[in-house]
């Protein structure tokens, strides 16, 4: 299962909202969702500061502020479906990814 993660703070409605965007997205698609307070931990507060929320998939980040829907299905599909080939078909997927013509995040 693919899990996203969203980087909020309490008392910030643009993180509500895009929260209860995902919550949403959740009903049609199959995924986890990792909501992390960035007060919670001096890092995040110092990396992300008053820039929540951010969206990440990974180390990558997907959208700030406002759900990008696009990129977020894109992300969500491509990978749902090398999740499927990998089960499917692990002997060929390991061969691909030794070849670099998979690259994991």
């Amino acid at each position: 299962m693919i899990t996203f993660f969203v980087y909020t703070r309490a008392g910030c409605h643009l993180c509500e909202d895009m929260q209860i965007h995902l919550s949403s997205l959740q009903n049609d698609y199959s995924f986890a969702l990792e909501v992390r307070d960035v007060d919670q931990d001096p890092e995040w507060a110092e990396k992300f500061d008053d820039k929540v929320p951010v969206l990440f998939w990974g180390d990558q980040e997907i959208c700030r502020y406002f759900l990008d829907l696009v990129k977020f299905k894109d992300i969500f599909l491509k990978n749902n479906n090398i999740d499927k080939f990998k089960s499917k078909y692990p002997e060929r997927f390991k061969i691909l990814e030794e070849n670099n013509y998979i690259i994991n995040n």
